[in-house]
């Protein structure tokens, strides 16, 4: 699910008894720069989350090089720039075979430097990443004909301030892709991080006691182990998690 930033900045400022619009301790700007920033702090440390993209690239007929997509436009509704978190699976279309993954040099050596590409139904390939952050792929073998390929590949979060819409939008219509857990996270990260910048004029305003910023973080990270154990038991095979007296 997602969550609108608006709300998760709201709850931000009602953490922070930051609600006097006329004397605000922070500007909506300052509240949305820090909800960014964090977000992208705590995707890093949960596992990456998944797309499956059908007909997500085509390997040319007679070629064995292909490029991942660069834009991925169904991930955020943003600028869609993707940026891939490393998992990779390739399934061709015509057969529903995946592809085996192997190294660059593995590949060179079936080729056995010949410059002539052996054609026939791809069923090894390869990836490697340009300074650019383009991802290039190589098959063995190359295509005999044009092959469409679906995807299913693990991507990085998106920074939430490259989100662009129709023009007419602003960061009120941007997305957290966070679950219930994960936002409740986000909104303790993000308030403890602002609770520290506060002036002690501010702070009295607010009647806030700066000490509770440990007690906030310590509560964000048990959300985000049990956002990072759902995951687990949505996807792992094992038993799921469980307490025990």
């Amino acid at each position: 699910m997602g969550v609108p930033l608006r709300k998760i900045r709201d709850r931000v400022r009602m953490r922070l008894r930051d609600t006097d619009s006329e004397h605000p301790s922070f500007t909506s700007i300052e509240v949305d720069q820090a909800v960014c920033e964090s977000y992208l702090t705590l995707q890093s440390r949960l596992q990456p989350p998944d797309l499956y993209t059908a007909g997500g690239l085509t390997i040319a007929a007679g070629g064995d090089t292909f490029q991942l997509p660069a834009t991925v436009v169904q991930y955020t509704g943003g600028d869609g720039g993707a940026e891939y978190a490393g998992d990779v699976r390739i399934r061709l279309a015509s057969n529903g075979q995946f592809l085996i993954k192997q190294t660059v040099e593995e590949l060179d050596a079936w080729r056995q430097g010949s410059p002539t590409v052996h054609l026939a139904i791809p069923h090894n390939f390869a990836l490697w990443e340009e300074k650019d952050q383009d991802v290039q792929g190589r098959c063995w073998p190359g295509a005999r004909v044009a092959e469409v390929c679906d995807l299913f590949v693990a991507l990085s979060a998106d920074d939430l301030r490259d989100f662009v819409g129709s023009g007419a939008q602003n960061m009120d219509d941007v997305e957290v892709l966070f679950s219930r857990v994960a936002a409740n996270a986000l909104v303790l990260y993000v308030a403890a991080d602002l609770l520290t910048r506060m002036t002690d004029e501010d702070l009295r305003l607010r009647k806030l006691n700066p000490q509770v910023v440990p007690l906030w973080q310590r509560e964000a990270e048990v959300l985000l182990y049990q956002e990072a154990a759902r995951r687990h038991d949505l996807e792992g095979i094992g038993r799921v998690q469980r307490w025990v007296s």
